[in-house]
Formats: C-alpha cells, sequence, structure tokens
C-alpha cells in the first residue's frame, strides 16, 4: 500500500475527500504551532521566558524529526500511528485545559508571580475569588 494509505485510512478513489482531510490537519498543525509560541510566551515570568520558549521550540522541533518516522510503525498494525498521534493530541489537549486562564493578566516578571499565577485569591473589594494576585506592582 501507498504511504497515504497508512495515514488516511479511506477508499483510493475519494482523493478529494483525502486531500481536504490532509488540509485540515495542517491546518490544525500549524495554528496549533502559533498558539504554542504566543500561549508560551505569556504563561512564563521574563526571568525564563527565553528558556521556556528556547526548550518548546526544541521539543517540537525533535518530535518533528521523529514523526515521519511513525509511519514505520504501521507495519506492525497498520491503525497504530493515526491511534499514537490521536491518544497524543487528546492528552495534549486535555493537560492543556489545567493551565491557567492569561486572558487580560499581565505578563509575570518573576517567578513568585508565575507561581501565585491562577491560584484563587479574595479580592479585597468584595470578597470573592477571582485569581488575581494582590500585591504585585509593575
Amino acid at each position: 500500500p501507498a504511504l497515504s494509505d497508512k495515514v488516511i485510512h479511506l477508499p483510493s478513489d475519494l482523493i478529494p475527500i483525502r486531500t481536504t482531510l490532509a488540509m485540515i490537519g495542517k491546518f490544525g498543525i500549524s495554528i496549533s504551532f502559533a498558539v504554542i509560541y504566543n500561549y508560551t510566551a505569556e504563561l512564563y515570568p521574563t526571568v525564563i521566558r527565553s528558556v521556556a520558549v528556547g526548550v518548546g521550540s526544541m521539543s517540537a522541533r525533535i518530535a518533528g524529526v521523529i514523526a515521519p518516522f511513525a509511519i514505520m510503525i504501521g507495519d506492525l498494525w497498520s491503525p497504530l500511528p493515526l491511534l499514537i498521534f490521536g491518544v497524543m493530541s487528546l492528552v495534549a489537549g486535555g493537560l492543556a485545559l489545567l493551565l491557567p486562564d492569561t486572558t487580560g493578566k499581565p505578563l509575570m516578571q518573576t517567578i513568585e508571580e508565575a507561581e501565585q499565577l491562577g491560584k484563587k485569591t479574595p479580592d479585597p473589594e468584595d470578597g470573592k475569588l477571582d485569581g488575581v494576585v494582590p500585591n504585585i506592582s509593575y
């Protein structure tokens, strides 16, 4: 079988559908790449931001080099590469849901501020929990 048969399990005569699915996958990968860079820069404080973005970039590049070889695992069981990529994507997406929301918050400057990100603290005005870190001057 052709390499494309190992990646997309559809009959060979459905070329437009296969192409559309491949382009949707490529679109998703491109979007996630941009989002990861932006979110990584927001998630880490200034003192380690460049190192964190560099480690994330290096990890993505290593995975990009290894990923084409995952198709060879399909020789053992043809759906295995799809299963590996699908499960890894779902696990990564699920873990991303555990990350704190950074919308409308200033970029952190210190590691102490990063440790407080996402922790619920009472609002001094109304006592409600709002997730804003108190006593931080920028």
